[in-house]
């Protein structure tokens, strides 16, 4: 640390080691932060975060261009200021498109041209891996040759400060390779005084940074003779503006000379110069888009770019691509109609063409043409890279393009001809839009046929129409001789195509956005608008498990005292404000008690208040207090409420005071605290929470209260609500919450689309305001969040807390909630009070309760009942205890790895794995059964009787599809109970209605995911759940509740005290056979054609019976597994599915197998994997690794077609399009084992 006194300056340098720096890179674009921190008296007053790179360059005469001792060739394009339809004001969103895009054809350099550029430019280059060459001038002290009054006026005072202005601000880029001190600069650079300008330019550039050579973008060098009068050599690089051979040729005559491109024609000739000579060592290309002006009438923008102003893909792109990318890649384009240009497609409408010059773009060795399914000829790639070309007699149909490496095929590409346009297609590249100026989403509306395919040649004129939280702020179509307005709703479209860029106005909602045209179907997208995640976001660390109370959020341990437990608590309520609630003001004192009314009843008195707070008393709360009359002032205990009422009747009896506040949905005094304190961001549930105080303040000046106990619940959102509220105010002494789901006692990491229930996603969509706005940004990356429900749960320490839940609670996950208690109950052991935190289950769904066992629980925590708490948990799993009550041991020496082709083997170590079955009695009977009735299970004080109801009957009741709950009898589907298996399994078999009689029809079995309450029934956010959509699709679907969820929750308890040697995945694998054999007795059933559709869990279950039961056909797996070698723990401690894999966890290099040993036996079958890119669970590299592997076995039985990985940009949740891609593929790839 540097001292610095009041009043002084002080200027100095500090040198800072980083050991074993991760080196920023084109490919891995490694990005540091340095922070200076300005503090007074020990606090932070102000600080400064600079962000930098560790990386070395250089350029060498021989080699050219060094990057981190790798030599590569800049493969660069030039880069215009404005960006498009936006204009010169262009959002960063925009440019980080264009960088992509750019990426995408293997450019790996841009030019600034010709001046300074965005900040959000600098940055977007350094996170993305993009070489910069930077350009600070494009004019001196002479204008331009039309004589344009430019910067040429302003340079001789202005020179200076700008070129410091300029450096300082980018020379921490580590994107930047090179200044560039001037373009075709016009000043004469034979003469003193130009001579003189560039050495001043220099001067200052290198005092400021000397890491980096400059350079010029030099205009015609050789006829201004600057190579023979020495100004070339005051260059560290010499640049020049085309003429790629001439510079060639300079160079030869003096070999030590350094030298580049800054400015290139987009031909084959100036690649070729390139690409051919060591000692070029860059291009740009003129330019990387279209953009707008310099054109000449009618021309409205340049039209030399790589891509159109919208970064819309042109033959420029794809023949770029396969020239500087290695990926295998093929693409056909054709002479344009008017015989002017190129152009994609193979819709012709003049009838007087009758043969087309066809050209492929490819990398490949060879690629062979076809037209209609008919060989037009092989040819093999020229090394000039000049594209392949066949002249070709025009049939409308399919024009495809194979290329092939040693006579293998690696890519593909076809063109299809439309018919007549009948309708719109309306996409859209993002599905969420962040509430940012910097942020929008580009949305094309295509001209299409019946079949989809984009019609080329249409002039419709497409309106666009737009609801929800966005706004329209461009339209576009590329034309380059479009006069049409960009500020319009409307546009004709252009080889058809137009498209609108899409802003959010609101942090939450969705966006609608219409396409129409005369004649033409209509089409819309839904995009989620999202508030801005928070600065830190992705540096945020991830972890998939609950985080330990006892470290803090930089992975330093907690001392497991209770001073180190304050410590904590402090951290973890400012994590929480952070990320979650929203920052709370300072409590203030009471300003004025008001006694609206007072009603005396026999034996109570009703007493309805207001109490002011705040500045001025603007803020104030409405209470009622129901107080039981008092004897010898006797002092009660009291039960906040989030309402008026609340459970006054119950209480009074009891002898408790009720104070009912308006703190929720139908009464919220709340909300006007947002005008009262507009600097604290605290949500709604945040400052209901936060009024409580003022309750509490209030309560404390009545007589009848014993402030020592002073309780507060509430449910669902109150439920939350009320937990935030105990955290927030140490006075509560007591906690009852029910039904709180996520945000509440279930912690996010475990619920949502993978856990079932609630999720960040559907939380902060249906009700935004319940949190901050950037909380939404955790939705599919709840693992990089810092907080969670069993820390919410802590910070009620050591106080008592009891969170009640419904076993059945569409919305909650009784796992999970005790996954939270086991957790926070940490802490209540470290404060010596670990009876204080309790759980209750109810039998029934959202929002059941039991309030007299509730004051039961209250009784006993304020020591007015000497009963005793006990819990007994649905999901008691903990592998330690497993392994005692087993006994069961193992030698891992004798265990390894064993290959695929080893079926043998692979079966006996995964039945093995899957528990010693216990023998059963073959069943008799048909397959179609009655129900039983419905079961009861006993209970105790903090576990009532368990009602086991019929899950699927209630769900079939509801109206609401917002859950994707199955309502058949709405949608022309029947069913029947089927009772299958020697302990009767009851599943229902779903079919369409009004079957013809003797029909068979090919039939699924729908294994669902964690969803603990509801099992089958439920899938998340989804308007068509997949039983809905495969029996639309003409399949039966057979669905049942695994082991330990739906129905048949009350299993999980007691599974491993009845079979200590036996596994609950085996258990559901054994289910899956037993359902077959059931299935195989039902008259509609096709038994030839059984497959599986799972979703995680599931997903998991149907390739474990797959690969054991050669009568499943087939299955797609959804977010199915997790290469156990990455996370064997989850399998067996965190979930107990199968407790001998534990033995295995941090031991995986035994493990006797892995996915792609359980897929190789599906061999040859069709699987179907679909694992989305985001998945926070899942390495997606290792689940591509896994199916590669597997496909190996695939490819030796001649079915390498039958494995595919569908790998869509998302994170795990079962979308539309997954499910409808899913079905699609099970029909095309799914068929009977005799066909």
């Amino acid at each position: 640390p540097v001292t610095v006194n009041a009043g002084q300056t002080v200027q100095c340098e500090q040198v800072i080691s980083v050991a074993n720096p991760e080196l920023w890179d084109i490919e891995t674009p490694n990005i540091y932060t340095a922070v200076t921190t300005v503090t007074a008296a020990g606090k932070i007053i102000d600080d400064q975060k600079n962000t930098f790179g560790i990386r070395d360059i250089r350029f060498e005469a021989e080699t050219g261009f060094w990057l981190n001792g790798k030599n590569i060739k800049i493969l660069g394009a030039c880069a215009h200021h404005d960006g498009g339809a936006v204009g010169s004001a262009v959002p960063a969103s925009v440019w980080e498109r264009r960088i992509e895009h750019l990426k995408q054809i293997g450019c790996n350099a841009l030019r600034g041209a010709h001046c300074p550029m965005d900040p959000a430019f600098y940055d977007l280059c350094d996170k993305m891996g993009m070489l910069l060459m930077d350009e600070t001038f494009d004019t001196w002290t002479a204008a331009k040759p039309n004589g344009e009054k430019a910067y040429n006026l302003y340079f001789n005072d202005w020179w200076k400060i700008d070129t410091r202005a300029q450096i300082l601000r980018v020379r921490n880029h580590p994107s930047i390779i090179l200044y560039s001190l001037g373009n075709e600069i016009r000043d004469d650079l034979n003469s003193d005084e130009g001579r003189q300008r560039f050495l001043n330019l220099r001067s200052v550039t290198k005092e400021l940074d000397p890491t980096r050579p400059v350079t010029m973008a030099l205009f015609r060098p050789v006829q201004m003779k600057l190579f023979e009068n020495g100004f070339s050599e005051l260059l560290d690089v010499i640049g020049q503006n085309y003429g790629e051979n001439g510079l060639l040729a300079v160079r030869d005559t003096k070999p030590e000379r350094k030298i580049i491109g800054t400015e290139n024609t987009p031909s084959r000739s100036a690649w070729l110069a390139l690409r051919n000579n060591p000692a070029m060592s860059g291009e740009f290309v003129w330019t990387s888009f279209d953009y707008l002006g310099e054109a000449d009438w009618p021309q409205v923008s340049w039209n030399t770019g790589l891509f159109d102003r919208n970064g819309g893909w042109k033959p420029s792109s794809w023949e770029r691509q396969s020239w500087w990318t290695k990926a295998p890649m093929v693409h056909i384009v054709r002479r344009a109609d008017n015989g002017k240009g190129l152009t994609n497609n193979w819709t012709i409408l003049s009838d007087t063409i009758q043969t087309v010059s066809v050209f492929v773009y490819s990398n490949c060795e060879e690629v062979e043409l076809y037209l209609n399914g008919h060989s037009l000829g092989k040819q093999a790639v020229p090394e000039d890279n000049a594209p392949n070309q066949w002249e070709v007699d025009f049939l409308p149909g399919t024009i495809k393009v194979i290329g092939r490496n040693g006579g293998k095929e690696v890519a593909v590409h076809e063109q299809i001809t439309a018919s007549e346009p009948t309708k719109l297609i309306l996409t859209t590249e993002k599905k969420e839009l962040i509430n940012d100026w910097e942020e929008v989403v580009y949305v094309t509306a295509t001209v299409a046929d019946k079949n989809g395919i984009r019609f080329p040649n249409s002039n419709h004129q497409v309106k666009f129409s737009i609801s929800g939280p966005g706004e329209i702020i461009s339209v576009d179509n590329s034309n380059t001789h479009s006069h049409e307005r960009y500020k319009t709703d409307r546009k004709t479209v252009f080889e058809g195509e137009v498209l609108a860029i899409i802003r959010a106005t609101a942090s939450s909602g969705i966006i609608k956005v219409t396409v129409s045209a005369d004649g033409l179907e209509s089409a819309s997208v839904l995009i989620d608008a999202v508030a801005k995640k928070s600065a830190d976001f992705d540096q945020l660390p991830r972890t998939n498990r609950l985080p330990d109370p006892f470290l803090f959020f930089d992975g330093n341990p907690v001392a497991m005292t209770p001073e180190g437990w304050k410590v904590r608590r402090t951290e973890i309520v400012q994590l929480f404000e952070k990320y979650v609630t929203g920052t709370f003001p300072p409590k203030p004192s009471i300003g004025k008690i008001e006694l609206i009314d007072e009603t005396k009843g026999i034996g109570y008195t009703i007493r309805n208040m207001r109490v002011l707070f705040g500045p001025q008393n603007k803020g104030s709360v409405r209470i009622r207090l129901v107080i039981p009359n008092r004897m010898n002032g006797e002092k009660f205990p009291v039960l906040i409420c989030p309402n008026l009422d609340g459970w006054a009747s119950s209480l009074i009896r009891r002898g408790y005071i009720s104070a009912g506040y308006a703190g929720n949905d139908r009464m919220d005094d709340s909300e006007t605290l947002k005008a009262i304190y507009p600097d604290y961001d605290f949500a709604t549930l945040s400052r209901r929470a936060w009024l409580a105080q003022i309750v509490v303040d209030y309560l404390e000046t009545v007589p009848q209260v014993d402030k020592k106990h002073i309780a507060i619940f509430g449910y669902s959102r109150d439920g939350k609500m009320a937990t935030y509220a105990a955290a927030l105010d140490e006075r509560i002494s007591a906690l009852i919450a029910g039904s709180t789901g996520v945000g509440g006692a279930v912690p996010w990491r475990f619920a949502g689309e993978r856990g079932g229930g609630e999720g960040i996603e559907s939380t902060t969509r249906m009700f935004p305001d319940w949190f901050i706005p950037s909380f939404r940004s955790f939705a599919g990356h709840e693992d990089r969040l810092p907080v969670d429900a069993n820390l919410l749960m802590a910070l009620v320490a050591p106080r008592a807390a009891l969170f009640e839940w419904g076993l059945n609670d569409q919305v909650a996950n009784g796992w999970a909630m005790e996954q939270a208690y086991l957790s926070a109950q940490k802490v209540y052991e470290v404060l010596e009070q670990p009876t204080r935190l309790n759980l209750m289950r109810v039998p029934g769904f959202h929002g059941s309760n039991d309030q007299e066992a509730c004051i039961d629980f209250l009784d006993i925590q304020f020591g007015r009942s000497d009963k005793k708490w006990k819990y007994d948990f649905v999901f008691p799993w903990n592998f330690d205890d497993w392994r005692a009550l087993s006994g069961e041991k193992i030698d891992l020496t004798k265990y390894h790895p064993y290959p695929s082709h080893d079926s043998t083997q692979l079966h006996k170590s995964i039945t093995w794995m899957l528990g010693d079955t216990p023998p059963v009695l073959p069943k008799s009977g048909g397959a179609s059964e009655i129900p039983g009735p419905t079961t009861v299970a006993q209970g105790n004080a903090g576990n009532p009787g368990q009602l086991a109801p019929d899950v699927p009957a209630w769900v079939i009741s509801q109206t609401s599809p917002e859950y994707g709950w199955l309502a058949p009898e709405r949608n022309e589907i029947d069913s029947r109970r089927i009772r299958f298996g020697s302990d009767n399994v009851t599943g229902d078999l779903y079919f369409p209605k009004n079957i013809p009689e003797g029909i068979k029809l090919p039939t699924v079995i729908w294994l669902h995911g964690y969803h603990y309450p509801l099992g089958y029934m439920w899938v998340y956010r989804h308007y068509l759940h997949p039983i809905l959509a495969l029996v639309k699709a003409g399949y039966a679907v057979f669905a049942f509740d695994q082991t330990g969820f739906g129905m048949r929750t009350n299993e999980a308890a007691t599974f491993y005290n009845r079979y200590p040697h036996w596994s609950r995945l085996g258990k559901m694998v054994e289910d899956v056979s037993n359902s077959i054999d059931a299935l195989q007795k039902e008259s509609i059933v096709d038994a030839s054609n059984i497959s599986l559709f799972g979703y995680t869990l599931g997903g998991t279950v149907g390739l474990y019976a797959a690969a054991l039961d050669q009568r499943i056909s087939g299955v797609v797996s959804i977010c199915g597994f997790t290469p156990m070698r990455t996370d064997t723990a989850r399998y067996s401690h965190l979930y107990g599915l199968t407790p001998r894999l534990g033995f295995f966890a941090g031991n995986e290099s035994h493990l006797p197998y892995d996915f792609e040993n359980i897929i190789s036996l599906i061999a040859p079958r069709p699987v179907l994997i679909v694992q989305p890119t985001m998945d926070r669970e899942v390495n997606s590299g290792e689940v591509k690794t896994t199916v590669e592997q597997a496909k190996t076995v695939y490819n030796l039985n001649g079915a390498g077609d039958k494995l595919e990985l569908y790998a869509p940009d998302d994170y795990a949740r079962l979308t539309t399009v997954m499910q409808n891609n899913s079905i699609e593929w099970m029909k095309n790839n799914i068929k009977n084992r005799q066909q």
